[in-house]
């Protein structure tokens, strides 16, 4: 199997675990892309863009949306791992807030 088919099928899989795991969350949409790590290694960055604005996701509810994307690898026999980042509307990176130098 190809990369790009490997990452079609990881895509597709982590998108349909995450809605599952999310269903009584407004999800704008899912973004999936293959990464690298700190260490070099393959992994899944996994972005969810909510709806609402400002809307906070508990640890627990990381912590579910995780499980959901690695369980969905796993049965795909994909080692890589999944981090992922709740969005909200409106959401500023710490970054940006930094006062000019």
């Amino acid at each position: 199997m190809s990369q790009v088919s490997r990452d079609e099928r990881a895509e597709a899989a982590i998108k349909s675990a995450i809605r599952e795991t999310f269903a009584d969350v407004a999800i704008e949409s899912i973004d999936v892309r293959p990464v690298e790590d700190y260490n070099g290694d393959a992994a899944i960055s996994v972005t969810i863009f909510l709806k609402a604005a400002l809307q906070r996701m508990s640890g627990s509810r990381l912590l579910d949306a995780i499980t959901a994307a690695a369980t969905a690898l796993r049965e795909l026999d994909d080692p890589r791992f999944p981090y992922v980042t709740f969005l909200a509307p409106d959401y500023e990176h710490a970054e940006d807030t930094r006062p000019a130098a």
